[in-house]
Order: structure tokens, then sequence, then C-alpha cells
């Protein structure tokens, strides 16, 4: 294994996001540059957080550059941190839909929105663009987008993001409309207790597991698997003593399937 120490920023990293380039030449690792253990509580991380994304490059998924800022909410106004960073590369555009939550003030409401950019390089982007807001003061963090092969669901793209539930939605193009698909709290889980999903899809067969962060419990993750990323009504929650996550608690991470 190898370990990844941030010497920019706060030097804290959490939330990483593994990216890899269609051509699996390139990969990056990028992450909320937040360290609640340097000194800093969670009301300045919030409210006069870093509004930049630390960000590793590799040829091999061995061998990492240094790490280097990204600032993204910088070009936002009064954007006041910069959190969970993810990317998905969009085919429509050529180039990658970078997004994150950042805490901001608009329309009466101070709170989280995600926000997107398009980059290349991961060293410069596109002016940031709101991404999802939702309705009132109601806040929206931790999306992570999931491809679906053809022939599985009706939509290519399903998102599953924190705004009081962990609300699932769908599309075919990344930068286009999407349409509300459900949530887990039939399975009983609301944002209340999980955060931070995370998609993995099986190596052998169409079954998906959605890793939730228990964070209200401090117990880290909790896979909830199913057939059908965009209904809802298809994800199971494991059967007790059915998983182990191993002896550290693990969450708001980023799994990356392989070919051999």
């Amino acid at each position: 294994g190898t370990t990844l120490r941030s010497t920019v920023g706060t030097r804290g990293v959490r939330d990483p996001a593994l990216v890899r380039s269609p051509g699996g030449d390139k990969y990056w690792i990028i992450a909320t540059d937040l360290c609640i253990g340097c000194g800093q509580d969670w009301n300045t991380a919030i409210n006069n957080g870093s509004r930049s994304l630390v960000v590793w490059e590799s040829t091999d998924l061995v061998t990492w550059s240094q790490p280097w800022l990204l600032n993204v909410a910088g070009a936002i106004p009064d954007g006041r941190n910069a959190w969970a960073p993810e990317a998905i590369w969009n085919p429509a555009t050529n180039d990658y839909v970078l997004y994150w939550a950042t805490n901001k003030p608009l329309n009466g409401a101070t709170k989280h929105r995600i926000y997107y950019a398009r980059t290349r390089d991961f060293r410069t982007i596109t002016t940031p663009q709101t991404y999802i807001e939702r309705p009132g003061t109601q806040e929206i963090i931790d999306t992570q987008i999931v491809e679906v092969p053809a022939g599985v669901g009706t939509h290519r793209y399903v998102r599953a993001s924190g705004d009081g539930q962990i609300t699932l939605e769908g599309s075919d193009s990344i930068l286009g409309t999407w349409t509300h698909l459900g949530n887990l709290s039939g399975i009983g889980l609301t944002g209340s207790q999980v955060e931070g999903p995370m998609w993995l899809k099986f190596r052998d067969r169409n079954e998906w597991v959605l890793y939730l962060d228990q964070y209200a419990s401090g117990r880290g993750y909790l896979p909830v698997t199913t057939t059908g990323p965009a209904v809802p009504g298809t994800y199971r929650l494991p059967a007790a003593g059915s998983y182990d996550m191993g002896g550290t608690k693990k969450r708001h991470g980023s799994i990356l399937n392989l070919t051999a």
C-alpha cells in the first residue's frame, strides 16, 4: 500500500475520489482540504474553510505526484468552503465534470449547494456553476454519480446525494435534466443517519453496492445492495454479520474497478 500525505493547504485530506482517464493512462485523487484535528472547528470549516481541493496525479496508481491545490470555490461569490469533490468523464463535452459542495448565502439561505466546473487536467477549471440546489433552507452535500450499463434501468446515470435523505436521481446526460427517483427511507435510511454515498459495481454481475457512512452512530460504512440503481425499491440492507469492513472505520472514500 501507499500512504499519501498532504503538504499543502490545511495539510488535512478527507473524502478522496479516484478518477481515471478514458484511456486509462492517467489517474487522479481529488479530495477535500480539511483538517479538524489541526485546531479548526466545524464552524470554521463550514464558514471560512479552504476553497481549494487537494489533487494528486499518477500514470500507474503506484507512483504519485506531489499534491497541488485547485481553487474551485474562489470564483463563487462568498463561497466559504469546498467539500467532497467527485469527477466523471463527460463524453458529450470530452472533458470531466468536477463537482463538489460549497456553502454560501444566496436568496436568503446560507447553505451547501452542489457546484460544478469542467476540466481536463484538474489544474484549470471553467467558471463554477450551480449544479444541484434544494428548495428553501435544505442543504445538499456528498453527491456521487454512477454510470449504469446499457440495458439496466431507464437512465444512463444515477446520482445519490445527502439532502435530508439519501436522494436518488437519474439522467441520460450528466449536465442535462435529472429526474427524481426516490430515496432510501423505505429501508430506514435517511440523511440524519447516513451520508457520504459511494458506489461500487460488482465485477461479475449486474449488482451494485452503495456504501453509506453511518456518521450519526460513528460506525463507518454500511453496504446497501441493489440490482437496479435507479429503482429505490430494489435496495436491500445487508444481513446482520454478513460483511466486515475491517478494524478501522472507513467512510466517504472511493473504489475504482480495475482490469487485470
